[in-house]
Parts: C-alpha cells; structure tokens; sequence
C-alpha cells in the first residue's frame, strides 16, 4: 500500500480530528512521533505517537488512540 507523505503537523492535525471525533476524547491529544532512520518492516517512517490528556490520566484514550495510529501508519509518512 503507497503511503501519502505529509508534514509531522499535518499528520498530527488528522490523528487529533479521528481521536477528538468522540466528546469523550476532548482532552485527549496527539503530540509528536517519534522518525525513524528508515523504514520499518511494513513501511512505515514514524512509530510512537505521544497522547497527553489533560487534567487526567491517559489511559481512558490509550485504545482508540492506538487503532487511530495503527490506521495512521497504514496510511501515512512523515516528510
């Protein structure tokens, strides 16, 4: 699958919009990934999205978080 290449902030923007879709994720909040050298085994040049919630623990978005940076790796890289 060809990934589009976008900027790190663009990449972030799209993250937070899927993540903030649900009220319940407001304050939840995609911060930076984390480049990689090269590509990974399936692709991919970033890894490790850092989420912070505020005012509370992040736990409550660690799961929709990660299928959202799942689908994200599937679909992106950074420039």
């Amino acid at each position: 699958m060809q990934r589009k290449v976008i900027p790190e902030a663009e990449l972030l923007a799209w993250m937070n919009r899927e993540l903030n879709q649900n009220t319940d994720y407001k304050d939840c909040q995609f911060t930076s990934v984390t480049r990689l050298a090269q590509h990974d085994d399936v692709g991919c040049n970033w890894t490790s999205p850092n989420l912070r919630r505020s005012g509370a623990p992040v736990a409550v978005c660690q799961a929709i978080a990660a299928e959202i940076a799942e689908h994200a790796r599937q679909s992106f890289n950074v420039a």
